[in-house]
């Protein structure tokens, strides 16, 4: 059975949903996995043994389960909207992806990369932690930590190493986490205190990626030369906002070959990553500062945002907050 359900980004709540679901029914297993995990289906692989176990917490940019399960098979199809971390809890779990066979145990974690799908079996009872993060909280986490919008695709290989620093980290990060959610604590009552949550797991799933992809660069992608010059140049330019036509000239290939090839990277055109690197360094600046020390106003001029009003729209829709909001919860 695979449930029709809305996108994981357009369902995303305001507040933290906590749920939990036992069930042998497979139908209800995948309708209650279609809220968590879009595109899912499941097929029992020994009906009079199948069975599901699930604490499921979701947030506005990601969400964490916890499954145990007997006698399945998990299918999730292509999905753009997001990127999952299955880590095993125990015994080893079989996954099948891009036609190879992969059998992971607690020292590594599957990652489902955004348009891949996967095929996870459990003729046996196994127990999982997963996580799943919207694309848009992976770039904007990723524009944080770099200052600056990404400069590849954050795919990754199909297999995340957990013993590595970063890969321990974020095991250690993902569990607490979900220990805290269950103990409902006031981590998850608070909205500004879920995006510190999200934006500090997201960073050590990123810190994560990045040793592992540094290790393998073949599973890296590498963009054309021009599309590097282009981000280059956005790089360069962050106290004032850069046209399109401006971007093509000094690149040397037109508008639309460098909106598509800016899309199929990054998901959004040239002028939309320049804009976002701006607003990540005057969120850099507003962390570090204090009211006493600079103005929402300064700021917003020194990174090219000449109208407030909008400026203030802008980040609001970004980050969830008015940069004046930011600016007396700085974090340092």
């Amino acid at each position: 059975m695979e449930v029709k359900n809305p996108t994981f980004t357009n369902q995303a709540p305001k507040r933290t949903l906590h749920h939990k679901v036992s069930t042998s029914d497979a139908d209800e297993f995948a309708e209650e996995m279609g809220r968590f995990a879009p595109g899912c289906s499941i097929a029992p692989i020994a009906k009079e043994r199948f069975h599901f176990d699930a604490m499921l917490i979701r947030m506005p940019g990601m969400a964490l389960f916890h499954v145990e399960m007997d006698n399945a098979r998990v299918l999730i199809n292509e999905h753009p909207e997001y990127l999952g971390i299955t880590v095993p809890l125990g015994a080893a779990i079989t996954f099948k992806d891009r036609d190879q066979n992969l059998e992971l145990d607690a020292r590594s974690a599957h990652v489902l990369n955004p348009d891949t799908g996967f095929d996870l079996r459990t003729p046996k009872s196994r127990s999982m932690l997963a996580a799943n993060f919207s694309t848009k909280r992976l770039n904007r986490t990723r524009s944080m930590l770099n200052g600056g919008y990404m400069d590849r695709q954050p795919s990754s290989a199909p297999v995340l190493d957990l013993t590595t620093p970063e890969g321990a980290t974020y095991r250690r990060q993902a569990i607490y986490c979900f220990t805290e959610s269950q103990h409902r604590s006031p981590l998850f009552q608070n909205p500004r205190m879920v995006q510190h949550v999200e934006e500090t797991l997201a960073g050590a799933l990123i810190m994560a990626l990045d040793a592992g992809r540094a290790g393998n660069l073949s599973e890296a992608f590498c963009p054309p030369r021009y599309l590097r010059h282009a981000m280059d140049l956005i790089h360069a330019t962050t106290d004032e906002p850069l046209s399109l036509a401006k971007l093509s000239q000094q690149t040397g290939v037109n508008a639309r070959t460098l909106t598509r090839a800016f899309k199929k990277a990054y998901g959004k055109g040239p002028i939309a990553c320049h804009r976002d690197l701006r607003l990540a360094h005057a969120r850099a600046e507003l962390l570090a500062a204090g009211p006493e020390a600079t103005s929402v106003t300064e700021v917003a001029m020194r990174f090219g945002f000449y109208q407030l009003s909008h400026f203030a729209m802008l980040y609001r829709q970004t980050y969830g907050e008015l940069p004046s909001e930011t600016l007396r919860h700085r974090v340092f």
